[in-house]
């Protein structure tokens, strides 16, 4: 393994074992799991495992087939465990966020319910902020933001534009959810779209990034139904920072 990538996944796994009892088996670079893949930080009492990918070393140049993190990624689902891919310059640039999904997946949140909370627009200025601090992808350009607030403090948000593909034409697609970092906002996912169907349009759509440990559960919840899966997306590199495919 490169020096490049050791020392973000050395310290990648010395903050789960900082999170965790000491009594609790953390696995470094583990080869014994059921999926039949290396697994840079896996916890089994978690089912949880994270894969750090380093901007060169998880390139085209170096690996052999473009499928091989969403093989590693579906493997992983078959065996019952959330595998959390992290990018070099996610943990470089992001950490507070990407260390808050760690701490979610390892069930360390601490826990609201969203029928304590109100919902509300989110002005433009707010949401921007929110979003930029909470989802790993920024901020995006949608038409309206809706917040879920506890006590007034916006907590969970939910960013809705129209979608890009003409085959939904005249549905909503969710640009953009997430909550407040180191909160797990109980059933705030359905109450905001069910808010949605409500006030808007009862045909929404969205999407679930595998990369994250998800399947889609939250969206089941909310009475939503799978599709279709797509094909797998990418970046461009510099080594350094990661660019758009367009």
């Amino acid at each position: 393994r490169s020096p490049e990538c050791s020392v973000p996944q050395k310290e990648i796994e010395e903050f789960v074992r900082n999170q965790l009892d000491s009594s609790i088996k953390i696995l470094s670079s583990d080869r014994t799991n059921p999926t039949g893949y290396e697994l840079d930080v896996y916890v089994p009492q978690n089912n949880f495992a994270i894969e750090f990918n380093g901007l060169y070393w998880h390139s085209e140049l170096i690996q052999e087939s473009k499928n091989y993190h969403d093989d590693k990624t579906k493997a992983c689902i078959r065996e019952n465990i959330s595998l959390l891919h992290v990018f070099d310059d996610e943990w470089r640039e992001k950490r507070s966020i990407v260390e808050s999904m760690i701490r979610h997946k390892l069930g360390l949140s601490k826990r609201i319910w969203a029928r304590k909370c109100n919902i509300a627009v989110v002005d433009k200025e707010e949401s921007k902020i929110f979003f930029n601090e909470n989802h790993i992808d920024g901020d995006t350009k949608g038409f309206i933001t809706y917040g879920l607030f506890f006590e007034g403090t916006l907590v969970s948000a939910i960013k809705m534009r129209a979608p890009f593909s003409k085959r939904w034409k005249g549905s909503i697609e969710i640009a953009r959810f997430a909550s407040l970092r180191n909160l797990d906002i109980v059933g705030g996912y359905s109450k905001l779209i069910k808010f949605i169907k409500n006030n808007h349009c009862e045909q929404i759509i969205s999407y679930v990034d595998t990369r994250f440990g998800g399947t889609g559960k939250h969206c089941e919840k909310a009475n939503m139904k799978l599709d279709h899966t797509t094909g797998c997306s990418f970046w461009w590199t510099d080594r350094v920072n990661r660019f758009n495919r367009l």
